[in-house]
């Protein structure tokens, strides 16, 4: 686990492993690998990751739906050029098309 759940801390040696890894694009038997994301403990995690793992190459950092930590919804991507569609009203209604778009870890529907 790359961030331990009960501290927040990062296991240095792992991620500095899986940076290699993204930075490579290979596994370290030589499969081909299009890009490592990362799942984290809580929402906090994420966004407190979410630069550090662009600059080492880490293509996106999420956390787990919330259905699996407190018996919430569904979970978000921070760092993620797509937002996780959501229901936000209507039978058809999703967010979705070019009106929404990530800034700065929250999805900004000023355009």
């Amino acid at each position: 686990m790359v961030v331990d759940p009960d501290t927040g801390e990062v296991d240095e040696p792992l991620w500095s492993a899986l940076a290699a890894i993204a930075n490579t694009k290979e596994a370290y038997d030589g499969t081909p690998i299009k890009g490592v994301r990362l799942i984290v403990p809580t929402r906090a995690d994420a966004i407190r990751l979410a630069e550090r793992a662009k600059a080492d190459g880490i293509e996106l950092v999420t956390y787990p739906p919330r259905e699996t930590r407190s018996g919430g919804s569904n979970g978000r991507t921070v760092g993620s050029a797509t937002p996780t569609p959501r229901r936000i009203a209507g039978p058809t209604s999703y967010m979705s098309g070019p009106k929404h778009t990530w800034r700065d870890g929250a999805i900004d529907s000023r355009r």
